[in-house]
């Protein structure tokens, strides 16, 4: 197992009851995604623990956009994650942008996260969004 793996691991472990502890070290570890992989796990939890946690949109925003510039799924997963985050903290077309698949990925997450803050109105309707794209989408 890396480094990483075994950071990562850590993190998710003690983010739910030291969220801003996690949030810290997220801050101060934005260069330790050395590949594909490791960036799109980073962004997951950055995006969970900024966003659902604590509701630093921002902060995780500025977070994500630290990250090393990365091709294929990875670059597709932090995308989603930055327009989720976007999403959240007001910037509502930020969604419209993604492709069909990664906007009802993204809508699916956004209603998670609203629904983890209590925003259940903002959930409701991002999840009946992400049905409908889904049903609307080719197969």
């Amino acid at each position: 197992m890396s480094d990483f793996d075994t950071w990562l691991r850590r993190a998710w472990d003690r983010h739910g009851e030291q969220a801003e502890a996690v949030a810290d070290e997220l801050a101060s570890a934005a260069a330790r995604p050395r590949n594909v992989d490791e960036a799109a796990r980073f962004a997951a939890l950055s995006t969970h623990v900024l966003g659902e946690h604590l509701g630093q949109w921002r902060r995780g925003i500025e977070l994500r956009d630290a990250l090393p510039a990365f091709d294929g799924n990875a670059a597709a997963a932090i995308a989603r994650h930055r327009a989720v985050l976007r999403h959240m903290a007001g910037e509502t077309g930020t969604l419209d942008a993604l492709p069909t698949e990664t906007r009802i990925a993204a809508l699916a997450q956004v209603a998670a996260i609203a629904a983890g803050r209590g925003r259940l109105d903002q959930a409701i309707d991002a999840f009946g969004r992400a049905l409908a794209a889904a049903e609307a989408a080719d197969p």
